[in-house]
């Protein structure tokens, strides 16, 4: 029988976004994005699918949209450049800042972690050229309970596609926006922004000139927090990371929407599994979404000491021993045999000079793992002389054990490790040569027939 002793708790809290949470890593905004943007374009009124011909804005864009326009700034840095579908970690967001980039058909999207920032802008000019409409409109959308402050700026009816921006943060009431005063000026500017961590923008056109009304824009940034923005992170836990082999582990999802998650390796959430030897990365995704919003989390088994007890029969009084033979494990090891109180950890491998009874062994590997194991010495104390079976001599000895045995028998001779020395079969009596061997304690294991008897020997 073994048991296992170590078992160690692994807390996980969420990670505050200044006074709100961040409902999403980047890592799942983008994926939402990429899986999911033809819901927020399919609401944009005659859509136009601009073209992105520059490398840090948009050049024209087609149709005289742009004359160089979308040019993307910080109060930290200017002119920031594209990353179209990769996150990017950037000074220009702050020390710890990182942001993406996305060209879409017909939507430009860029969402950041900021760190410090105060100002957010969008620069360059429109090719609307003074023809046309400017304005603004501000509004609080609601999204799985987070309200997000809106501020959007359009130019319209120049004939050229129409320019919308909208930048969405999570609700600071001090933030305000500004923008350019005649068509031409792209200039779209965030500002007092201390206090948010996360911010959006993204840019739709509508063909001709059209005008995307407030009540339309509105729900485009509804269906843009819907799809994109999406549930709350998935968050891993597990009731251990470092275990035993042999130890149960319990695996937890946590955030997310519709209260299912999905693991990987067969894991059920939240009920109990042994799993095997070996290092492995779990993964969980909320059975709610699309899969986007995952987590994962690290588990490391570490192997028990493999091994086996041999017993030697007691003799001639108190002469009795338990041998520990290892197949596997890690030294250096430590042993707690019950015959002198339990707990103590410092006892030798292997139990000698005992007398017949049950003992028991806890083996700590050398990775912290413990493992138990029983093991019965007998007696034959007491046994008429002339009745004994076997007849090992002289004990000790120098050069050659005798061992006599009615009938015929195999032997084999041992070290205390279990590591095989000699080996031979004889007819009622054998001669074992010991010469070559160092002084200590030797096993000699007895086979005839069924039978196996197990005997000590010492080497002087």
């Amino acid at each position: 029988m073994k048991q296992n002793y170590n078992f160690k708790m692994l807390l996980c809290a969420a990670a505050l976004s200044g006074s709100a949470v961040n409902a999403q890593t980047l890592e799942d905004v983008l994926c939402n994005l990429n899986l999911d943007y033809a819901n927020v374009t399919a609401l944009v009124p005659s859509m136009y699918t601009f073209n992105y011909d520059a490398t840090n804005y948009i050049s024209d864009g087609g149709g005289d949209m742009y004359d160089g326009g979308n040019y993307l700034n910080t109060n930290l840095q200017t002119n920031i450049p594209y990353s179209d579908d990769a996150i990017i970690s950037s000074a220009a967001f702050g020390t710890t800042g990182q942001y993406f980039t996305r060209s879409l058909p017909g939507m430009f999207v860029m969402a950041a972690d900021l760190d410090a920032v105060t100002t957010v802008s969008i620069t360059g000019n429109v090719g609307a050229d003074g023809s046309g409409i400017y304005d603004g409109h501000t509004f609080t959308a609601v999204h799985n309970g987070q309200n997000y402050n809106a501020f959007v700026k359009r130019i319209y009816s120049a004939g050229d596609p129409s320019v919308n921006h909208v930048f969405l943060i999570p609700e600071n009431l001090a933030a305000t926006h500004t923008y350019g005063t005649t068509t031409d000026n792209d200039l779209h500017s965030l500002n007092n922004l201390t206090g948010t961590t996360r911010v959006y923008y993204f840019l739709v056109s509508s063909a001709s000139g059209g005008f995307i009304d407030n009540t339309t824009i509105e729900a485009i940034t509804a269906e843009f927090l819907n799809s994109v923005v999406g549930s709350p992170s998935v968050d891993a836990s597990a009731s251990a990371t470092t275990l035993c082999e042999g130890e149960e582990l319990t695996l937890t999802g946590s955030g997310g929407t519709g209260g299912v998650f999905n693991w990987d390796n067969g894991v059920t959430d939240n009920v109990p599994f042994v799993p095997a030897v070996g290092t492995v990365m779990y993964h969980v995704n909320s059975g709610g979404g699309n899969g986007c919003s995952a987590d994962s989390i690290e588990v490391t088994v570490n192997p028990n000491a493999d091994f086996t007890l041999v017993p030697a029969d007691e003799i001639g009084g108190n002469d009795g021993g338990v041998y520990i033979n290892f197949t596997d494990g890690i030294f250096p090891m430590q042993y707690d045999w019950n015959n002198d109180g339990t707990g103590d950890f410092d006892d030798a491998q292997n139990l000698v000079n005992v007398p017949a009874g049950t003992y028991t062994v806890v083996v700590e590997n050398g990775n912290g793992c413990l493992d138990s194991a029983t093991a019965i010495v007998d007696s034959q104390v007491g046994i008429d002389e002339n009745s004994v079976e076997v007849i090992i001599y002289p004990i000790p000895a120098s050069d050659v054990v005798y061992v006599q045995l009615n009938g015929a028998f195999n032997f084999i001779l041992s070290d205390l490790s279990g590591r095989t020395l000699k080996t031979g079969s004889a007819n009622n009596k054998a001669e074992i040569s010991v010469v070559d061997l160092p002084q200590g304690a030797y096993l000699i294991t007895l086979q005839s027939g069924d039978a196996v008897v197990n005997k000590q020997i010492i080497k002087n």
